[in-house]
């Protein structure tokens, strides 16, 4: 891997904003001209090329890059960032978080919210049984998972969810702790 000095060097701006939301990971290199494989963390795979800078997370903090080219095929996503030229740098980027700024984001109807604001909400059952706390949120392909952590996992699929109030912090799901 390249030190993080090199790949710093790429980045256009040192200081990221206070309202990053990530949005995806890069998965491995693709071809031998620094393309990336891209995980999309988002509703439509295509949504995060809407963005025309990505924020990666290094190991000496977030660096912003200029998102050049992507492609989407039924393998998923590709994307060129500036300054990442060639396989090695590509390689050093494997598992980086891919985050964009809050401001940029659409913003929501009424009733609308992204799944990164519920983030620490209370899960409980209908029957008000605490089951834990909403820690992430997987794609499984057919499904959206919730990952919530309390004295077990559970993984709820998000099609169970009930209710969600925001100004209480609390996610309702069909479900029990004995699932």
């Amino acid at each position: 891997m390249p030190p993080p000095s090199q790949l710093s060097s790429l980045n256009l701006r040192q200081t990221p904003p206070d309202d990053l939301v990530v949005m995806g990971q890069v998965i491995a290199p693709f071809g031998i001209k620094g393309w990336l494989r891209i995980r999309a963390f988002t509703e439509q795979l295509e949504s995060l090329t809407n963005y025309g800078h990505w924020w990666l997370q290094l190991p000496g903090g977030w660096q912003q890059f200029e998102l050049l080219d992507a492609n989407i095929s039924s393998k998923g996503m590709t994307a060129q960032l500036a300054g990442v030229t060639d396989r090695t740098q590509a390689e050093a980027l494997h598992g980086v978080q891919i985050a964009v700024s809050r401001a940029s984001m659409p913003v929501l109807k009424d009733g609308e919210f992204y799944w990164t604001d519920l983030i620490g909400f209370a899960v409980r059952s209908p029957e008000k049984i605490t089951l834990g706390v909403l820690d992430g949120l997987l794609e499984t392909g057919a499904a959206d998972v919730l990952v919530v952590k309390g004295d077990k996992q559970h993984l709820i699929p998000a099609a169970l969810v009930v209710e969600i109030d925001r100004d209480g912090r609390t996610i309702t799901a069909d479900w029990d702790l004995d699932y």
